[in-house]
Formats: structure tokens, sequence, C-alpha cells
């Protein structure tokens, strides 16, 4: 009996090529097949085995994709799937996120007896400012 089961690669290498126009991008992905997980080590174990991924004679997946184009609003990336070395074409869906913008900020702060205040201190627990959610000044950067 097959039933569905729920898991993540998290062992993977890629390169991506953004053309312009969008449509001349490119992905190349490679997927270390041992490194499914479900939090099921049995599970795991029989997915990686031979009846299913057979991770020992075919150590990686492998996705070649290229020339994205738009289905409505979204995008497809029609491509090459190679598993268990059987290569079929797919047509994932594709969400394209925008670029981060670059934040510049200005930190102020006071000095006493010239040493830094702990405000103008830098320490290396404090996440970078973007990730605190800091918004970029509107116009030009200050000089």
């Amino acid at each position: 009996m097959l039933s569905k089961v729920r898991g993540r690669f998290t062992s993977f290498s890629g390169t991506v090529v953004v053309g312009d126009p969008l449509e001349d991008s490119s992905v190349t992905v490679s997927i270390d097949a041992a490194s499914f997980t479900t939090g099921d080590e049995q599970r795991d174990g029989h997915v990686r085995s031979g009846d299913s991924l057979d991770v020992e004679a075919f150590p990686t997946l492998t996705f070649e994709g290229s020339e994205p184009r738009r289905q409505g609003d979204d995008w497809v990336l029609p491509g090459q799937l190679t598993i268990r070395g059987t290569t079929r074409p797919v047509e994932p869906d594709v969400q394209l996120a925008p670029a981060p913008v670059e934040a510049r900020a200005t930190a102020v702060g006071r000095v006493r007896r010239g040493r830094p205040t702990r405000r103008t201190r830098p320490t290396a627990s404090r996440p970078p400012r973007r990730a605190r959610g800091l918004r970029p000044a509107p116009g030009p950067p200050p000089r």
C-alpha cells in the first residue's frame, strides 16, 4: 500500500542564471537524495531504500530548467527532472520575489569621556538593520 508522505531534502545546491529578458533565465539544481527527511527515521530509511529513492545506486536528483514563461498571473519553468536515473519533463510553478532594496541608515549616539556609548558601539549580537524592519528613506542616499 502506498501513502502520501510529506518530507523535504536538506542538502542541495544549484545555479540560477537570470536573463534579460526573464525568459532567457535558467536553473540547475542537484539534490542529495540521502538528505530526504520526514522526521520519522524508520520511514526515512524506507524512502531512501531501493524501494523508493535507492540512494546507494542514485545519490542525486537533478533538475535543469530554462525559458520560464507566464501562465496567467504565475510563471512556469519547464525542465527535466531526473530521479533514479530516469529523466522526465516537468513544469513546476515558480514564484518570483522582488529583489531586496538596499537600505541605508544613519546612526546617532552620544560619546561620554571619549568612550562610545552602547548605542554607537557595534555589537556582534545585534542583527543587521534591514532584518529589524528598517525601511529605506525616500530620495537619494545621504552623503
